[in-house]
């Protein structure tokens, strides 16, 4: 139950360490359908930005034995693509064969131009799949910093001997740029914008203005069924304190050039990304409404 309430209050974690953390916790209810309604419900209510954690809740809530379930969902989680796809995007891995029904290879589309040095990108925060993967890359990474965390980003990569400089917020268009690509990383995808942490927004707006590529990272676990996204998104969209210190943002998806998700990397263009982007799951009826009802 501590776990539960460790899941439920947790802030600026590791997203896929939290519904790691999740699905053990919720195993406990595995056995007891009703109370593993109850605590989804709660958990979400408190963590609705998290797409994952809606992932996990529906698979268990409508699986046979939500117990295998869960682990099911961690070792999915584990094996994702995401990392693997982006770094062969950048040129760090050998192109592999695409085994989606959706978008292409990472080697049939997009590669950043390696250059003498290796690509350069620009990140924002602390994305978790972004550093991992940058982690083991030859990239130069620039890190905007936000709320105090790039300097964090900066000694981990440097500690693997990454290239990594924090760029004050001003020097945002500067770094743009100066480098081949934006890396937003999403909390979760809906049909016509992504949830981003604080930062991600002006990233995007300004390598659009500047012609810089925008890349939205997404493990496949985080794009979210039409159904529920509008309650994925209440808490931002009824957000009641000032809208400049929301903790997250909305990105509209026009400004995105392609979405890397699992094993693929889907490129929207002027089509609408909805038809292009589309959720892997199906989520549970019982939690269609769940934070809509609760911010109403």
């Amino acid at each position: 139950m501590e776990q539960l309430r460790y899941v439920a209050r947790a802030a600026g974690a590791d997203s896929s360490l939290l519904v790691e953390e999740a699905a053990q916790a919720l195993s406990m209810f595995a056995r007891d359908p009703q109370a593993l309604l109850v605590a989804c419900k709660q958990m979400l209510s408190r963590q609705s930005t998290v797409g994952g954690l809606w992932w996990l809740c529906s698979r268990m809530l409508t699986a046979a034995d939500p117990l295998d379930e869960a682990r099911a969902v961690v070792s999915d989680l584990r094996t994702d693509r995401t990392a693997a796809t982006l770094l062969e995007a950048m040129g760090e891995l050998t192109p592999s064969a695409p085994s989606g029904h959706l978008g292409m290879s990472a080697s049939q589309t997009y590669k950043l131009d390696m250059g003498p040095g290796g690509p350069r990108v620009l990140i924002a925060g602390w994305p978790d799949v972004v550093v991992a993967t940058l982690a083991e890359s030859s990239a130069s990474v620039l890190v905007m910093e936000v709320d105090g965390v790039g300097h964090g980003v900066i000694r981990r990569l440097e500690r693997l001997d990454i290239e990594a400089e924090v760029v004050a917020a001003e020097r945002l268009a500067g770094a743009a740029a100066a480098s081949d690509a934006v890396l937003v990383e999403a909390a979760a995808v809906g049909p016509a914008a992504a949830l981003v942490d604080v930062g991600g927004v002006a990233m995007a707006a300004v390598a659009r203005a500047l012609d810089k590529p925008v890349w939205l990272i997404s493990p496949a676990s985080r794009v979210v069924p039409v159904a529920i996204w509008p309650d994925v998104v209440a808490e931002v969209k009824e957000w009641k304190g000032l809208s400049w210190i929301t903790p997250s943002e909305l990105l509209p998806l026009t400004l995105v050039d392609v979405v890397v998700s699992g094993d693929q990397i889907h490129r929207l263009g002027s089509g609408s990304a909805a038809t292009v982007i589309r959720s892997g799951w199906e989520a549970a009826p019982e939690l269609i409404g769940l934070v809509r009802s609760d911010v109403g």
